[in-house]
């Protein structure tokens, strides 16, 4: 697992290539999910609270209860950027999300939610062009 990203999926912590949401979750179905997003500097993340805050205010909105406090989602999140950043190369940084949808639907039941926390290399040299010669 030291080789690969790592993912929160639903309470437990695995491998990127093993992280999975089933196709009847109503987040996939539906959109009936909220994320919020940020993302690192030098492997740094940018202000975690503001993005947190966000996240559990749509949240609130949409009447999802994600199953842990927004303390418990920021240790979560810290806790998948730590081991993440040890796989980041040279001047690399991580978009850093989090993603809560209602859960899945029938015949499973929308019992409890998906939370889903990753991160993804920003596509910072493939975007550099764009910046360079615009679109």
């Amino acid at each position: 697992m030291d080789t690969e990203r790592i993912a929160f999926v639903n309470g437990e912590t695995v491998p990127e290539s093993r992280a999975a949401v089933s196709i009847n979750d109503v987040g996939f179905l539906y959109g009936d999910a909220v994320f919020d997003t940020t993302r690192t500097f030098n492997g740094v993340v940018f202000r975690l609270d503001a993005p947190l805050d966000r996240l559990y205010h749509s949240l609130k909105y949409m009447r999802i209860d994600p199953g842990m406090t927004k303390q418990e989602m920021a240790n979560v999140t810290m806790r998948v950027l730590e081991h993440n950043l040890t796989l980041l190369g040279e001047d690399e940084d991580y978009w850093v999300s989090q993603r809560v949808s209602r859960g899945t639907r029938p015949p499973e039941g929308l019992s409890r939610p998906t939370v889903v926390i990753a991160c993804f290399p920003l596509p910072l040299s493939a975007r550099a062009p764009l910046y360079r010669d615009g679109l």
